[in-house]
């Protein structure tokens, strides 16, 4: 036997757990999370491309978002993608550029319980695909959970990576 509890609504519109109408409602649902520490900032990186399949000479957008999950402003917050073998960057309306080994931007500051993007554009060179992989290299003050810029395959959240397949037929 299993029993599966869905709760929808929020305090204004108690949830019962049938439909008998002399029923008690559930409690509230309460957050597992801690309370952001309001001197720290803990920063989480993810990436998006738009096109995971892509053919030879096809333009790619890589999206980087950073997200302060922590209580504090990160400010000079720098981050780079790391493109593999088969792609060169383009272009980028926000700023990035070749440096740092890779393709590499910053942002001013991102506010507490705030997010950020960044973007470029990577052409594709040849058939063979790979993973690309991108890190926080810096922040302002320290990220509270992750060490900025200690490589891409330690499993913290200020790392991201994104995996291309080639189409058949190259």
């Amino acid at each position: 036997m299993a029993q599966v509890d869905i709760r929808v609504g929020g305090t204004s519109n108690p949830v019962y757990a049938s439909a008998n109408p002399n029923q008690v409602p559930l409690p509230p649902v309460q957050s597992n999370q801690p309370t952001p520490d309001p001197s720290k900032v803990d920063l989480a990186l993810s990436m998006s491309v738009d096109n995971r399949v892509p053919k030879v000479g096809d333009l790619l957008t890589y999206v980087l978002t950073i997200t302060n999950q922590g209580g504090a402003t990160a400010s000079n917050v720098r981050a780079t993608a790391y493109l593999p073998d088969g792609q060169q960057f383009d272009s980028s309306a926000d700023g990035m550029s070749v440096s740092d080994g890779g393709v590499s931007g910053s942002i001013a500051s991102i506010p507490a319980g705030g997010q950020a993007s960044i973007r470029f554009t990577a052409r594709v060179t040849s058939a063979k695909m790979g993973v690309t992989k991108a890190q926080i290299r810096q922040a302002s003050p320290a990220d509270v959970d992750s060490t900025p810029d200690n490589g891409t395959d330690n499993g913290e959240d200020d790392t991201a990576q994104v995996d291309l397949r080639s189409q058949a037929g190259l």
